[in-house]
């Protein structure tokens, strides 16, 4: 498996359901993409794709697309209630 950072570009040796239970910040979007949420720049739901915030893009599959999309907007919704 791949894995790109802000400083580079590594090599990390496991499935990725199990990176996945490892990574708990992390969203299985596609079955062979691992993303961080919170560089998520937009999500796009026709074709289901994800814009991170160095602009590049990943692919999302339509079920994992709902999913992330309600966690997105619960997010949204605690960092505005968070706001005095």
């Amino acid at each position: 498996m791949t894995v790109h950072t802000r400083d580079g570009i590594f090599q990390y040796n496991a499935y990725l359901k199990e990176a996945a239970k490892q990574l708990n910040s992390f969203f299985l979007c596609h079955r062979a993409v691992l993303v961080n949420p919170f560089h998520i720049r937009f999500l796009q739901k026709n074709p289901c794709k994800i814009i991170l915030d160095n602009g590049s893009s990943c692919p999302c599959s339509f079920r994992q697309y709902q999913k992330l999309n309600l966690y997105l907007e619960q997010q949204q919704s605690k960092k505005i209630k968070a706001v005095p």
